[in-house]
């Protein structure tokens, strides 16, 4: 069976949980970015916003995997946006995810291969306040390393 179709403008939004009772920032972060990217003429989708408002906290770590993976199938992008800018750990979901989407093939001849990962960086700019900064594939392989824990995780769950 053939992948389904990436749909171009379309930017999954990745926040790792923050790992509070309510993870309030990193809601708060899924939406800064999903407003950037809005701004910016893309479709932005983040699993976080979508089951935090029907799904406990406690929920959303187990659930929100199976719907963020439909979606990253979809996406023709990827957004990185961390809920405190000095604490910049992945969870699992986007740990997995980022490195899915490293192992895939390259682009060839304009077929479709890894996708573009950004990550959002503040700015002065208090309409925007957030612009992506495109990271390399050494810099996200570099990320992933020092996030081993995350991937680390899986495997006790």
């Amino acid at each position: 069976m053939a992948s389904p179709r990436r749909i171009s403008n379309l930017v999954l939004i990745l926040v790792p949980l923050d790992g509070t009772h309510d993870n309030r920032h990193s809601i708060q972060a899924a939406q800064r970015a999903c407003r950037v990217a809005h701004l910016l003429g893309l479709l932005p989708l983040s699993p976080l916003l979508y089951f935090a408002s029907f799904l406990s906290a406690g929920e959303l770590s187990q659930e929100m995997s199976k719907l963020a993976w439909l979606w990253y199938r979809r996406a023709d992008r990827i957004w990185l946006q961390f809920p405190h800018e000095d604490c910049i750990t992945l969870d699992t979901l986007s740990y997995d995810m980022l490195e899915s989407n490293g192992q895939e093939a390259p682009r060839i001849n304009n077929c479709r291969g890894r996708r573009p990962v950004y990550q959002l960086h503040a700015t002065g700019d208090d309409r925007v306040g957030f612009v992506p900064i495109p990271m390399s594939r050494l810099e996200v392989r570099d990320f992933l390393n020092s996030n081993l824990t995350a991937g680390l995780v899986r495997g006790c769950i």
